[in-house]
């Protein structure tokens, strides 16, 4: 499963974990105390983690994209530098060379 596709679930998550809160704050006035407690406290409760793994996770994504990004476009400037201090480099050893010819000096 890749990021994305996750990434595309966030809502449905999001819609679970309010769903499960709900289905536990309805039952909580129509069961035994046992029930009261699992379903007027522990539902609710998984319904909260639910809904804040969607939102922690949905940032989490968005930092990694951010980041990745950064990092392709430093191998770029990067890639453009170099690209540049070659040509300078082979511009540079074309004068000289010309220049030694001129002059008719041997290395």
């Amino acid at each position: 499963m890749s990021l994305n596709h996750v990434s595309a679930d966030i809502p449905a998550i999001t819609a679970f974990g309010t769903a499960v809160g709900a289905a536990g704050a309805g039952l909580a006035g129509e069961k035994s105390l046992l029930e009261v407690a699992s379903s007027g406290v522990i539902l609710p409760a998984l319904g909260v983690i639910a809904t804040e793994f969607a939102v922690a996770y949905e940032t989490a994504h968005a930092v990694h994209s951010a980041g990745f990004a950064k990092i392709v476009g430093d191998l770029e400037d990067s890639a453009a530098r170099a690209a540049a201090t070659s040509a300078a480099y082979l511009s540079t050893e074309g004068i000289h060379t010309a220049t030694i010819a001129k002059e008719g000096v041997e290395c």
